[in-house]
């Protein structure tokens, strides 16, 4: 279970115990985000696409687990469909909340609504980014997660038990990675060089995909004229609806788990 942002694995608490009556259940951290760290001081800290692929990949590995079904939301999403494109003999299902999201369509008009929504990666690009990811970080995230999510409900504690993972050193830095790298300006490890030149592609994922749009997504704005999936799912591929914001494990936990237990069987 890949989890988005601003988020923390948390997120899938209510929605991981359902699925793990019937499936072995992890949710790792992504990068920079709660207790992660890396192994070494010299390692550029890239929010890179291929590098959270090789994330995952790497937590696998270390269990064992040659093979495996994702499932991935916001930051996370993108990250599932990574290693699914990279190693698609790795992935057994892709369930992916949201549609593909490797390469975007710059084709048609995107709506002003749309535009605005995105103002966030917007503001990552500028230089008011680094200290308002520094010292106002608790506000804007707690806005964001009305905006994105109108109908979510959450307690002061719950934000704060969250708020407390983007504490970590590398978070501010992995960030404005993160969303620098749309703009060619983040920082990159020269590694990730091949990986990345094939998601730029925007490559076929073959492995058999469940698509789950949230209809009241305030980010991604859900479309009826435009929900067929990307035709960049070459494989198998069926869509399901939720009519939640964009955190749908928080929302719908039950609902959810149900969609993805349905997805699994």
């Amino acid at each position: 279970l890949l989890h988005g942002f601003p988020d923390d694995a948390t997120a899938w608490n209510d929605v991981g115990p359902v699925l793990a009556e019937h499936h072995w259940v992890l949710a790792p951290y992504a990068r920079g985000i709660g207790p992660t760290g890396f192994l070494r001081r010299d390692t550029p800290r890239s929010g890179q696409l291929a590098a959270s692929a090789a994330d995952i990949i790497a937590f696998a590995d270390a269990l064992g687990i040659s093979r495996f079904a994702l499932v991935g939301q916001d930051w996370g999403q993108r990250s599932g469909q990574a290693v699914a494109a990279l190693h698609p003999d790795r992935v057994t299902r892709l369930i992916s909340i949201g549609d593909y999201a490797l390469k975007f369509d710059r084709t048609g008009k995107p709506s002003f609504k749309q535009l605005f929504a995105f103002r966030f990666h917007i503001l990552m690009n500028t230089s008011l980014a680094e200290p308002v990811l520094k010292h106002w970080r608790r506000a804007l995230f707690r806005h964001l997660w009305r905006s994105w999510s109108p109908k979510l409900t959450f307690d002061a504690a719950v934000f704060q038990r969250v708020a407390a993972s983007f504490d970590n050193p590398d978070f501010v830095p992995l960030i404005l990675s993160t969303y620098r790298q749309f703009s060619g300006k983040g920082v990159r490890d020269p590694k990730y060089a091949d990986d990345e030149a094939i998601l730029a592609s925007g490559p076929i994922i073959s492995v058999p995909t469940t698509v789950i749009r949230a209809t009241q997504d305030g980010l991604d704005f859900f479309d009826p004229s435009r929900s067929t999936p990307s035709q960049k799912f070459s494989g198998k591929v069926d869509l399901r609806l939720i009519s939640t914001g964009h955190v749908p494990q928080r929302e719908q936990p039950q609902e959810l788990a149900k969609v993805i237990s349905d997805a699994l069987a």
